[in-house]
């Protein structure tokens, strides 16, 4: 039996029926010319400003709630991701809402979308319905409005959702767009970072520094954040790394002439931790290449890493760095690191501990204390802690009774683990990071037997106890603590 079409029109609107096995299917007729379908609402609009804030209006439904949905994000995730020019967005939207430029309102929108947790099964199908329309308007104002940094910033923001919501190859994809952006708008020419007497240029490329970096960063997570999966980086090895100044240069250079606006908060806290990483992948992907020896990048990183304001992002550089030497096996430069295995194994090992130890403490301030947990989610706490905590989770369940000797570890691993937990409810890709850290565990050591319960949430809120070989009885890592 062939299905059989008809078209007609009911009122203004074409219709088409299918008929098809005696059931019949209406649907609005794509062989009219002028029916613009799924983008009508972009054919009827003004331009593309209104199609921008009509979006920004049907998901907030007032300026109010907009501001305030803004004003999340900066108290979350802007403290440690702060590329957004606070002042200057404040001031372009108390005066030009009446027509914000969509590009204003797509950086909204991005900034909107990150600033609160992930909705109810938002992960399953394609029900996480403002990314999907986020994505969606960025791309159309992409297409049709000059290149800008607002749009960088929008892409950036976009990519640091996709990333931290488990969405790895949208990640991927979105980073990549960032620096072919970066590449239209110059910033891989080194004269484009000259500065010369211009006090203006100056501040300008601080911002323009602080979002390079702020990617470098994302990349970086990226790279490292998926550990079964493979994403090259796409900022390894660029030429302009020499180039790209740090955003603390410019604070020095405006220092000089009395030009330091002490209102700035255009800043990048976590500047240290890309760098650390990107220097670490960098040595991790190529040793010969990269100019550098573990234990001179580890003495270069840990004094940021033991800064109190720190981020994790320097802890996982150290854990990168250091966690082949547990087996001896790092091999640098014999004039650089003129070491004895045991030596070598002996300092990465007390490299380490100190690393588990402060992100033990950070998951010990996750599950123990309730303003923590607020701040998580706010978005105030990096993802980062996450795989912070599952790779420091992974080395003690594997090296815990070796070169470690850490007789704490099982419950090391349950706060951890615990602490993921906490993390996941915020930062989605937690979730993939206690699969991780329960997988590593039953490898190594048999099999969990898990108990059966009634729900998913049950089992997440019980504590359990697991009889697994090799783990005495009482001392599994996976008989998880609850929140206080």
């Amino acid at each position: 039996m062939q299905a059989t079409t008809d078209r007609a029109m009911e009122g203004n609107i074409p219709i088409a029926s299918v008929s098809w096995f005696g059931k019949n299917c209406k649907y609005r007729d794509p062989g009219d010319p002028t029916d613009a379908g799924l983008y009508e609402p972009i054919a009827r609009a003004k331009d593309i400003n209104s199609v921008a804030i009509g979006t920004l209006l049907d998901i907030f439904a007032n300026r109010r709630r907009v501001l305030e949905a803004v004003a999340e994000y900066f108290a979350g995730v802007h403290t440690w991701f702060p590329i957004i020019d606070r002042p200057r967005l404040e001031q372009e939207l108390e005066e030009s809402w009446s027509n914000l430029p969509a590009e204003t309102s797509v950086v909204v929108l991005c900034m909107t979308l990150i600033a609160r947790p992930p909705a109810p099964n938002s992960n399953k199908g394609i029900h996480d319905a403002a990314y999907h329309t986020v994505k969606g308007t960025l791309s159309t104002v992409q297409s049709t409005v000059e290149l800008s940094i607002p749009l960088v910033q929008s892409e950036l923001l976009l990519a640091l959702y996709e990333f931290t919501q488990n969405k790895p190859l949208q990640a991927y994809l979105s980073v990549g767009r960032c620096l072919h952006m970066t590449r239209v708008l110059g910033w891989h020419e080194p004269a484009f970072w000259c500065v010369g007497n211009d006090i203006a240029k100056a501040k300008e490329l601080k911002r323009c520094s602080v979002l390079w970096w702020a990617m470098v960063y994302v990349d970086c997570l990226l790279n490292i954040g998926y550990q079964d999966q493979t994403f090259p980086m796409h900022t390894m090895g660029l030429a302009i790394f020499p180039a790209v100044p740090l955003p603390s240069t410019f604070d020095e250079y405006l220092s000089q002439f009395g030009a330091q606006d002490p209102a700035d908060t255009v800043t990048f806290p976590e500047t240290g931790s890309a760098l650390s990483l990107i220097n670490a992948l960098q040595y991790l992907s190529n040793p010969a290449m990269s100019g550098h020896d573990p234990r001179a990048l580890s003495e270069q990183i840990l004094p940021h890493a033991q800064q109190t304001t720190s981020g994790g992002g320097a802890m996982i550089a150290l854990l990168k760095l250091n966690s082949a030497g547990l087996l001896g096996s790092i091999n640098p430069s014999p004039t650089a690191w003129p070491l004895d295995t045991h030596h070598t194994q002996a300092q990465a090992a007390r490299i380490i501990t100190s690393v588990i130890a402060r992100v033990n403490a950070k998951a010990d301030e996750i599950i123990e204390w309730q303003d923590v947990r607020q701040l998580l989610e706010r978005g105030a706490i990096e993802p980062c802690w996450g795989f912070a905590m599952c790779y420091a989770s992974q080395l003690l369940i594997s090296h815990a009774n070796g070169a470690l000797l850490d007789p704490m570890w099982p419950a090391k691993i349950a706060n951890m683990r615990a602490a993921l937990d906490e993390v996941a409810k915020r930062w989605r890709i937690a979730e993939r990071y206690c699969t991780t850290v329960q997988t590593a565990f039953d490898n190594r050591y048999g099999e969990v037997a898990r108990p059966a319960t009634s729900s998913a949430a049950a089992s997440r809120r019980s504590s359990l106890c697991f009889e697994t070989r090799g783990v005495p009885t009482g001392n599994n890592p996976f008989s998880r603590r609850t929140s206080a």
